[in-house]
């Protein structure tokens, strides 16, 4: 008899944890209103993040996330291709893509390693950039991409860009 509260205790506990791993592998579904929202645009941000960590006297760190929404094929480099300078003083510590269907399930992931390293600039030069892409089949898709780099030797801030003209955000 005491048995039965236990396993039914655990039952509940798995179907929720079961539920929450669910919800973690979706995100941005594509409603009615991003489709609304985008007026003709062929691409909506839904999320664009920059955030700059001084660590200390010549260390800082930046952290990048975007999520954009590819609405039709017009949008499919915008939406799917990334490219990351790093190297010299910057060291890309991490660098990931999620490309996710028009219900916010996961399709495919890339990691740091994933992607074309490239050198940038001539033989002398020790700057580097990462490229990745990411597309989907189907339209809409959204691809989220996020980044950091590790700075050594910071000789100023960042500069803020607002969103180019024609690009909705969310």
């Amino acid at each position: 008899m005491s048995r039965l509260p236990v396993l039914l205790r655990l039952g509940v506990f798995l179907g929720l944890a079961a539920s929450v791993a669910q919800a973690q592998d979706t995100a941005y579904p594509v409603t009615l209103d991003v489709m609304l929202f985008s007026a003709g645009s062929p691409v909506v941000v839904r999320s664009y993040e920059t955030e700059y960590d001084v660590d200390g006297p010549g260390r800082a760190t930046t952290r990048v996330r975007l999520v954009a929404t590819a609405l039709s094929p017009a949008a499919r480099e915008l939406v799917g291709e990334m490219s990351v300078v790093h190297g010299g003083f910057r060291e890309l510590k991490r660098f990931e893509g999620t490309l996710r269907d028009a219900d916010g399930a996961v399709v495919r992931r890339l990691g740091r390693r994933d992607g074309q390293d490239e050198a940038l600039g001539s033989l002398y030069d020790d700057l580097r950039v990462r490229r990745a892409t990411l597309y989907g089949d189907r339209y809409p898709f959204t691809v989220e991409w996020s980044y950091e780099i590790e700075h050594n030797g910071v000789l100023g801030w960042p500069t803020w860009y607002p969103q180019p003209e024609g690009r909705p955000v969310e």
